[in-house]
């Protein structure tokens, strides 16, 4: 319960727009962190796969090289799994907490939020996690006018994409920042209607070539095995799970939309904008997925970075009952329609239902 406490309190303190909000928020990503990094093998997916592979070597290659590195140092210190992932969890709190402080958002409507999605997959994407925190940060800097701030900017990206090789997609950000926020809008919401034709088509009569191919070009800069590309990427998807994850990308688009007809101004700032540009990746994303549904990760990371952006909205715009009442009714719609896309209430293997019953702790003596 005291999971349950810890978001209903920090929505409410949001709501109140408590001086002391930067406290609260630490205190609330420290008891995230600690949720995340001590969840035991049989209530994550991939965990067990972490801690069978954590004395391995990083010429090994069985992951990026960045997270390889980390792990073999924690491992070489003579450091057991559980205190690396937990260390590991916490410092990629800390970057992301950075990342949207710097951004000036409402702390503690982004992380009550996060609390409930995406925050349970990524409790099983350890390294996606990683990578999603370091391009938060990546992005914050990306916002400046400065050459100083571009190159941290980039130098992060590529950091990034030492932890997840998917991450490489985002180093095209940077060129989307070049162009006017009009025309981005028009690149983000016809793409979106554009690609839902062609991966039809992709998906039909050409499944996995495509993709195939831009992942073991990925897999190969980021120095891992160019035969994990094809045995985790390689095995087609299934369209009608895809078309759920299309459905969520066009309401995360349609909520965009919404806060640029009535605020259109928001395009003109960079903190906007660079959140914003980040759409164009899950855009592309409705290709990738053709051939693999494990790509959904840019359309889940597009609403982590998209969450910023409405953070700040709801800071800055939000400033009336009835706008306040549309805010958090689209919010709660895109809560509610990612918690069923990615199987919160789905109670087989591939579920999550076992681990909202696991920390929400509404059962604590059923055996999962």
């Amino acid at each position: 319960m005291i999971y349950l406490l810890s978001v209903i309190s920090s929505l409410h303190l949001s709501f109140t727009k408590n001086k002391k909000q930067i406290g609260w928020s630490l205190l609330l990503i420290a008891y995230l962190a600690f949720l995340m990094g001590a969840v035991t093998p049989g209530h994550s997916f991939d965990t067990y796969a972490y801690q069978l592979i954590y004395s391995w070597a990083p010429d090994s290659h069985r992951f990026e090289p960045g997270y390889m590195h980390l792990s073999y140092l924690f491992f070489k210190a003579g450091l057991p799994y559980a205190t690396f992932r937990l260390c590991y969890y916490v410092m990629a709190m800390l970057i992301l907490w950075w990342a949207v402080k710097r951004f000036g958002g409402n702390l503690l409507t982004y992380f009550s939020i996060f609390a409930v999605y995406p925050f349970l997959v990524e409790i099983t994407q350890v390294r996606n996690f990683g990578m999603v925190a370091l391009v938060a940060l990546a992005l914050s800097f990306l916002k400046g006018i400065y050459k100083w701030e571009w190159i941290i900017s980039i130098l992060l990206l590529i950091l990034a994409f030492n932890f997840q090789a998917s991450g490489m997609l985002y180093l095209l950000l940077p060129f989307c920042m070049l162009l006017r926020g009009q025309t981005l809008q028009k690149m983000i919401e016809r793409g979106y209607w554009i690609f839902l034709v062609v991966t039809t088509i992709v998906h039909y009569f050409v499944p996995v070539g495509f993709a195939n191919k831009l992942v073991f070009i990925a897999f190969t800069i980021a120095g891992r095995k160019p035969s994990d590309a094809f045995s985790h990427f390689g095995a087609g998807s299934s369209f009608s799970i895809a078309i759920g994850y299309f459905m969520f990308l066009g309401l995360i688009i349609y909520v965009w939309k919404y806060f640029i007809n009535r605020t259109p101004e928001i395009l003109e700032d960079r903190r906007y904008k660079v959140l914003y540009s980040v759409m164009t990746i899950a855009v592309l994303d409705i290709l990738l997925i053709s051939s693999s549904i494990d790509f959904e990760r840019y359309i889940r990371d597009g609403f982590t970075f998209s969450l910023i952006a409405f953070a700040m909205y709801e800071h800055e715009y939000v400033n009336n009952p009835r706008i306040k009442r549309i805010f958090w009714t689209l919010i709660a719609i895109l809560v509610v329609v990612g918690t069923i896309v990615y199987k919160y209430w789905y109670p087989g293997e591939t579920g999550r239902l076992q681990y909202v019953i696991y920390l929400t702790q509404f059962f604590p003596n059923l055996n999962w």
